[in-house]
Protein backbone atom coordinates (compact mmCIF):
# COMPACT_ATOMS: atom_id res chain seq x y z
CA UNK A 1 0.00 0.00 0.00
CA UNK A 2 1.34 3.34 -0.83
CA UNK A 3 2.04 6.04 1.93
CA UNK A 4 1.68 8.55 -0.41
CA UNK A 5 -0.45 12.06 -0.07
CA UNK A 6 -1.69 14.81 -2.13
CA UNK A 7 -0.54 17.47 0.33
CA UNK A 8 1.27 20.74 0.42
CA UNK A 9 4.87 20.82 2.20
CA UNK A 10 6.46 23.61 1.07
CA UNK A 11 7.93 25.14 -1.92
CA UNK A 12 11.11 22.60 -2.34
CA UNK A 13 10.93 20.22 -5.42
CA UNK A 14 13.36 18.12 -2.86
CA UNK A 15 10.59 17.86 -0.21
CA UNK A 16 8.55 16.22 -2.39
CA UNK A 17 11.12 14.14 -4.10
CA UNK A 18 10.47 10.64 -2.56
CA UNK A 19 6.38 10.75 -2.72
CA UNK A 20 6.48 11.76 -6.47
CA UNK A 21 7.61 10.04 -9.73
CA UNK A 22 7.94 12.56 -12.89
CA UNK A 23 5.98 10.24 -15.33
CA UNK A 24 6.50 12.55 -18.42
CA UNK A 25 9.18 15.21 -19.62
CA UNK A 26 11.82 13.29 -17.52
CA UNK A 27 14.15 15.35 -19.11
CA UNK A 28 12.02 19.05 -17.78
CA UNK A 29 11.36 17.35 -14.47
CA UNK A 30 9.33 20.49 -12.74
CA UNK A 31 7.38 20.36 -9.76
CA UNK A 32 6.70 23.65 -9.45
CA UNK A 33 3.20 23.37 -11.42
CA UNK A 34 2.31 20.68 -9.38
CA UNK A 35 3.56 22.83 -6.02
CA UNK A 36 1.05 25.29 -6.84
CA UNK A 37 -1.86 23.18 -7.18
CA UNK A 38 -1.03 21.72 -3.56
CA UNK A 39 -0.23 25.23 -2.13
CA UNK A 40 -3.38 26.71 -3.76
CA UNK A 41 -5.93 23.87 -2.44
CA UNK A 42 -4.26 23.90 0.78
CA UNK A 43 -5.00 27.63 1.10
CA UNK A 44 -8.23 27.78 -0.76
CA UNK A 45 -11.68 27.92 1.60
CA UNK A 46 -14.28 26.36 0.44
CA UNK A 47 -15.94 29.54 -1.77
CA UNK A 48 -12.54 29.84 -3.35
CA UNK A 49 -11.93 26.11 -4.07
CA UNK A 50 -15.49 26.19 -5.55
CA UNK A 51 -15.35 29.05 -7.51
CA UNK A 52 -11.70 29.02 -8.58
CA UNK A 53 -11.49 24.82 -8.86
CA UNK A 54 -11.89 24.97 -12.78
CA UNK A 55 -8.91 27.21 -12.93
CA UNK A 56 -6.97 24.46 -11.83
CA UNK A 57 -8.19 20.86 -12.85
CA UNK A 58 -10.25 20.36 -15.87
CA UNK A 59 -13.47 19.29 -13.99
CA UNK A 60 -15.90 17.61 -16.69
CA UNK A 61 -12.68 15.65 -17.13
CA UNK A 62 -11.88 14.87 -14.00
CA UNK A 63 -15.69 13.77 -13.42
CA UNK A 64 -15.49 11.45 -16.21
CA UNK A 65 -12.43 9.57 -14.98
CA UNK A 66 -13.57 9.07 -11.15
CA UNK A 67 -17.58 8.17 -12.94
CA UNK A 68 -14.78 5.64 -15.08
CA UNK A 69 -13.02 4.40 -12.34
CA UNK A 70 -15.81 3.72 -10.27
CA UNK A 71 -17.85 2.07 -13.19
CA UNK A 72 -14.64 -0.15 -13.80
CA UNK A 73 -14.43 -0.83 -9.73
CA UNK A 74 -10.63 0.14 -10.34
CA UNK A 75 -9.62 -0.03 -6.31
CA UNK A 76 -6.16 1.05 -7.40
CA UNK A 77 -6.67 4.30 -8.85
CA UNK A 78 -5.76 7.51 -6.73
CA UNK A 79 -8.98 7.04 -4.36
CA UNK A 80 -7.71 3.66 -3.62
CA UNK A 81 -5.59 2.08 -1.73
CA UNK A 82 -2.40 1.99 -4.05
CA UNK A 83 -2.88 5.29 -5.14
CA UNK A 84 -1.09 4.65 -7.91
CA UNK A 85 -1.13 7.95 -9.96
CA UNK A 86 -0.05 11.16 -10.26
CA UNK A 87 -1.59 12.34 -7.03
CA UNK A 88 0.82 9.69 -5.24
CA UNK A 89 2.42 12.59 -2.82
CA UNK A 90 3.19 11.59 0.15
Amino acid sequence: QSSGRFVYRDDDPLSYDLAFSQVTRNNERDLKPVIDLLRWEDGADDDSFEGELGDWVDVERFATYVALQDLLANTDDMSGPGQNCAANLE
